[in-house]
């Protein structure tokens, strides 16, 4: 049964990864300038899409606790800041391992190391939101706007930490001996 179950998943993502195929290559059938169509190369492919849906749910969970913090319970807009980061790293951290990336199986250690890799890149980006909040506070008092403009940059940093240094499909350089 279980088998049959991934089988089923399998096809999907089958599926899922030839539409995708099948589209990028019906944009680039009508597009004849090399800079367009290497952009549509590069950011239409399934890694891309599913980084992006990902990407827009755990930035849905982000921005919500932030704004229900906010809103509801009164929670200074920093410490809101901080909930919401961790609940966003745990959800980003399990898809784009298993969804987007598809980090191969490792044991225990590896899997920690892998983590806490994550979840380094993911604290730059905390510090970065948290200073783009402060200077906010200072300013223009629109935390919810600071939260955007953090979010938006945070993507686009995590996607370039997670694809280079963290999920990366490179394999480990062996040890020398001299």
């Amino acid at each position: 049964m279980r088998f049959q179950v991934d089988k089923q998943k399998l096809a999907e993502n089958n599926l899922f990864v030839r539409n995708v195929v099948r589209f990028r290559t019906f944009l680039l059938k009508h597009f004849k300038n090399e800079k367009i169509r290497t952009l549509i190369w590069g950011l239409i492919s399934a890694e891309m899409v599913l980084y992006m849906l990902f990407g827009a749910g755990t930035a849905i969970i982000d921005f919500s606790t932030f704004a229900i913090m906010q809103a509801f319970l009164h929670v200074e807009p920093m410490i809101a800041h901080t909930i919401s980061t961790i609940l966003a790293i745990l959800f980003a951290y399990i898809t784009n391992r298993v969804f987007v990336f598809k980090s191969p199986k490792l044991g225990v250690k590896q899997l920690l190391l892998e983590f806490l890799k994550f979840s380094e890149a993911r604290i730059g980006t905390y510090f970065m939101t948290l200073i783009i909040l402060f200077i906010d506070k200072m300013t223009f008092n629109h935390p919810k706007t600071a939260k955007m403009i953090g979010l938006i940059l945070t993507i686009i940093l995590n996607y370039i930490f997670s694809k280079l240094f963290i999920f990366s499909k490179k394999e480990p350089k062996q040890n020398e001996e001299n």
